[in-house]
């Protein structure tokens, strides 16, 4: 049996609960909608500025420092698997149960909302988090991630999750406590509980645990961000010690007037049509290959950010026009193939069948519709059954590709090395 409910406690957080009596565990999302974006905020007439790495700091200084202690032994210890996780838009706790679920779910709560971390607490942390920072890989594609932001963005910043030494340091008690009561007021929460339970014991422990929680009510404002359409550069490099350039067209993409049921459909959509164009078996990637252009994959992306998909299409290639050429090409054109589509569409299909076998891999897409569309329901058959060629087709050719960006990650040359 499967049910689903979803409810918001009064003065307190979205509820979702999803019951299938067909699995043996017991999964418990938290969200707290904070994370490596948030910067700036406004309460009353005063600015206040965020330091950048803030969101992931405070998840490690909750688990490590929480009222049970290191919160991941205390799960460990009884085989209950845990974890915290920080995005660009949010900071998750999540446990995941076979025994004694309702004990473990009010403990996640109370590390959450129940904060017990001093000063000693903090620099502890710092120690943690810079030496995370310091074995971090991918630095080289992290700038150039930033880079991509620069060029595309004039109001939108990087979200440096977790931050550079510099901000470390520069965090203290004072400003991890400020950050902690503005952004983990349970007005700001979103639990989510999936799995094996009794649904009306798990509302009461839940309405129990947060009316047994008292703080004070923050108010504060979000900067209002008018992203214009356009792009702020057409292109920008950056030089690393690589062995060949790096080469990437990032395309963005206006979403502002369009539903949140659509953007999710054409979240599916965006998939088939780059998938096409770009993958393994696609015309375009057989062909660079073939004249030497591309000396590995193509890599392609997509990403949602505010109100804009950013679509990211890159390869490792000296020869950088006649990649981007081919890419501006491919995309203008808009092409697509009706037996592809179809194709595509009965994969995802057979995913959705698959996923029944693993609860996690259920779950995770629900909680992502959720978190990136606010669309609390799962990916179900027939919505994918529902897609027609003519109507991803249309949406297809109603995307504006003019606004694009070129960002390279150049090899050094030998002097430069040298010095």
């Amino acid at each position: 049996m499967k049910k689903k409910k979803i409810y918001k406690l009064k003065n307190g957080p979205q509820i979702v609960l999803y019951k299938d009596t067909s699995k043996h565990c017991t999964i418990a999302s938290l969200f707290v909608m904070f994370g490596g974006k948030n910067k700036k905020i406004k309460i009353g007439n005063k600015n206040y500025k965020i330091p950048d790495g803030m969101a992931h700091f405070l998840e490690h200084l909750l688990i490590e420092h929480s009222i049970y202690g290191n919160i991941l032994l205390e799960f460990e210890n009884k085989s209950t698997k845990s974890n915290g996780y920080t995005t660009k838009d949010t900071t998750e706790y999540v446990i995941n149960s076979v025994i004694d679920f309702e004990e473990d779910l009010v403990k996640l709560i109370h590390i959450v909302n129940l904060p017990s971390f001093n000063k000693k607490d903090v620099e502890e942390t710092k120690k943690a988090i810079k030496k995370e920072k310091m074995m971090s890989k991918d630095e080289n594609f992290e700038a150039l991630e930033k880079l991509d932001y620069q060029t595309l963005f004039s109001t939108i910043e990087y979200p440096n999750i977790l931050g550079e030494i510099n901000d470390i340091d520069h965090i203290d008690y004072s400003n991890i406590k400020f950050s902690y009561d503005t952004f983990y007021q349970k007005e700001n929460q979103i639990l989510i509980v999936a799995g094996n339970f009794n649904i009306g014991k798990i509302e009461k422990i839940i309405k129990n645990t947060y009316d047994s929680i008292k703080k004070e009510k923050k108010l504060y404002q979000l900067p209002r961000l008018e992203e214009p359409q356009k792009i702020v550069y057409q292109e920008k490099n950056i030089t690393r010690n690589v062995h060949m350039d790096y080469v990437r067209i990032n395309y963005k993409i206006d979403i502002k007037n369009i539903s949140d049921k659509d953007r999710l459909k054409l979240d599916f959509y965006l998939f088939y049509f780059l998938s096409y164009l770009f993958d393994s078996s696609s015309k375009t990637y057989n062909r660079l290959v073939k004249n030497k252009t591309c000396v590995y994959g193509i890599n392609y992306s997509y990403q949602k950010t505010e109100d804009f998909f950013i679509i990211k299409i890159g390869t490792t290639t000296n020869n950088h026009n006649e990649f981007i050429q081919n890419v501006k090409r491919v995309i203008e054109k808009k092409e697509t193939n009706q037996e592809d589509f179809e194709l595509r569409k009965r994969q995802t299909i057979i995913a959705i069948i698959l996923r029944e076998d693993s609860f996690s891999a259920t779950i995770t897409p629900f909680i992502q519709n959720i978190i990136s569309y606010n669309y609390y329901d799962m990916d179900k058959i027939e919505d994918i059954e529902n897609f027609t060629f003519d109507d991803y087709k249309n949406w297809i050719e109603f995307l504006d590709f003019n606004n694009y960006s070129i960002t390279k990650m150049l090899r050094e040359k030998e002097d430069e090395i040298n010095e």
